[in-house]
């Protein structure tokens, strides 16, 4: 397989998911809405938005495919398509999210829908959480290119692979730049992979209503938490092998960038089918709409968790309205931008 038609193949699994997104979600949460029961998920109006806005964005990928490749590279598909396709994605997602919110004020009030605050026992929160110990397995692999590069310093050869295609490294750097970008990107992995870990396990789902209103909340945090390890020693091992001397390592590392791609994409899918979407949200469910800017965007002053999970799609997201929130994200942008200087 060709290195455009992977980038082809990543497009359309990319305008997939963006199209899929109203699916991604527990049944009474309609394009960022919560309601109150399930029932409203099969409403005629509302299930004719959702198809629309498949259509839309599938028909804005093809569209915008079909543009940007007539620039010429295929890679172009990454550079321009994926920006463009995430903004245009968000607004589409946002009008849809105000037409649902706008039809939900119509419709009858529910008992089972509160805007007072459930009251939560923070000790039982406590007792769920993730032993943060389990991060530690994240600066093994760091510690262990460190070990490497000083160790094999001297018979690494002249050159070193940064980057591959599956027909093997396309981008090289003498031996010392390498070492240094190779050893600076594990630590912005493993600064990275932990924070986020350490914060997510602090997500208290309680915190938004009741615990049957999220009922498999917290198998599922559990899941994404390691999911989170898994993905970051997968990533680690791949920028490790260039100072590892082994013969066919191309061949290796090609493989086992496929081999975890559908891992990396499939267990979140399978988390969230066993534990979110299959179970149904019973007790009372808090209101808070107005703190979901289009749906996406979580800003709440009252709430002291800095990761939320989101209302569609998978995984969680920031409560922006936290100061630190904002603190993770720059420092996470500037992080980004020096390594991207060393390897210029």
């Amino acid at each position: 397989m060709k290195q455009g038609q992977v980038l082809e193949f990543s497009w359309l699994l990319l305008v997939l998911l963006l199209a899929l997104e109203p699916w991604l979600t527990r049944k009474n949460v309609i394009f960022g809405v919560v309601f109150s029961q399930n029932k409203f998920w099969t409403a005629s109006y509302l299930k004719k938005l959702r198809w629309l806005y498949f259509s839309l964005i599938c028909l804005m990928g093809i569209i915008i495919k079909l543009s940007v490749q007539s620039f010429g590279s295929a890679i172009n598909l990454i550079v321009i398509g994926l920006p463009v396709i995430l903004l245009l994605g968000t607004i589409v997602f946002g009008l849809f999210h105000q037409l649902v919110w706008r039809w939900q004020k119509q419709q009858p009030a529910n008992h089972l829908q509160t805007n007072k605050r459930v009251t939560v026992d923070l000790k039982e929160l406590a007792a769920n959480e993730i032993s943060s110990c389990w991060l530690i397995f994240l600066l093994v692999v760091p510690l262990l290119a460190a070990y490497l590069a000083v160790a094999n310093y001297q018979t690494l050869p002249a050159n070193l692979p940064i980057h591959y295609s599956l027909n093997g490294p396309d981008s090289w750097l003498p031996k010392q730049r390498a070492c240094w970008l190779i050893l600076a990107n594990q630590a912005l992995l493993a600064v990275t992979f932990i924070a986020t870990g350490y914060l997510t396990r602090q997500a208290a789902a309680s915190v938004h209503g009741s615990p049957q209103a999220t009922p498999g909340y917290y198998h599922f945090r559990r899941s994404i938490y390691f999911f989170m390890i898994f993905a970051g020693l997968v990533s680690q091992i791949i920028l490790l092998t260039p100072l590892l001397k082994v013969n066919h390592l191309t061949t290796w590392l090609n493989f086992l960038g496929l081999f975890s791609l559908p891992l990396l994409i499939g267990l979140p899918l399978l988390f969230f089918w066993l534990f979110i979407r299959r179970k149904k949200p019973h007790g009372p469910i808090i209101d808070d709409n107005s703190n979901w800017i289009w749906g996406m965007i979580y800003y709440n002053r009252n709430d002291p968790a800095i990761f939320v999970q989101k209302r569609s799609g998978l995984g969680f997201t920031f409560n922006m309205a936290h100061k630190l929130s904002w603190i993770y994200l720059i420092g996470f942008l500037v992080l980004v931008m020096v390594l991207g200087a060393l390897a210029n």
